[in-house]
């Protein structure tokens, strides 16, 4: 069988595919796997669970990509497709817990109490991804977003 991070992971390229197509901006490319590879690192330096963190970085922002409901709560929509897509694939319930309180708890805008080192993890590793892609930040809040300049 095929490892779950690589399930986990064709099925978000598959859907960052498609939204390139619909509107231009490639999540995977200028951001997600900035804060797969950062979740990784970070993982093995704080002795967390390196696939839980794994998968809460590719879970993420899959709601947005996917387009499943509201941006403004993509983490818990995102939560909910961990849930559904992990639980199918048989995954062990206590890390599917794990990684639903890591998506949800992720965002920096948010004043959520992160109480594990991998919901930290995940938060550090999305806040760090914006400085390992900059350009393409600029190119989400005028474009995507639509800020004024």
């Amino acid at each position: 069988m095929q490892n779950i991070v690589e399930v986990i992971k064709e099925k978000l390229l598959d859907y960052s595919k498609k939204s390139f197509e619909k509107d231009g901006y490639d999540f995977w490319n200028n951001h997600i796997k900035y804060v797969f590879n950062n979740a990784h690192n970070l993982a093995i330096k704080r002795g967390a669970d390196i696939e839980v963190c794994e998968l809460a970085a590719l879970f993420h922002d899959m709601a947005m990509v996917a387009d499943f409901g509201p941006r403004d709560e993509h983490e818990i929509y995102g939560a909910q497709m961990a849930r559904s897509m992990l639980t199918e694939l048989n995954y062990p319930k206590d890390k599917i817990d794990l990684i639903e309180q890591c998506v949800l708890h992720h965002r920096g805008s948010k004043n959520d109490v992160r109480t594990t080192k991998e919901e930290h993890i995940l938060a550090d590793a999305d806040c760090v991804a914006h400085f390992d892609s900059i350009p393409s930040l600029f190119s989400l809040a005028y474009n995507k977003i639509g800020l004024p300049m």
